[in-house]
């Protein structure tokens, strides 16, 4: 149930990432998206530790969209706060 939810928050937070704004600010969405990819490995932790080798594997492969929203996140956010 766990891994359901954090595929959920990490399309959320890769589609937040992504998104090209006509007008506006990103604080929003970028903010949106690295609340969504935290809580997306944060719900990942306890399959992880419980699982056996297929659940880590599973695990780790959804945690890597972290990486991504994060360097966006860092890469954007002086320009946009």
């Amino acid at each position: 149930m766990y891994i359901a939810w954090a595929i959920l928050l990490q399309i959320a937070a890769l589609v937040c990432s992504t998104v090209t704004l006509a007008g506006g600010s990103y604080a929003g969405v970028l903010t949106a998206a690295l609340v969504f990819t935290l809580m997306a490995v944060a719900l990942l932790i306890l399959p992880f530790k419980r699982g056996g080798v297929a659940t880590k594997i599973i695990c780790i492969v959804l945690a890597l969209p972290m990486v991504f929203v994060v360097l966006d996140f860092i890469r954007r956010a002086p320009h946009a706060f």
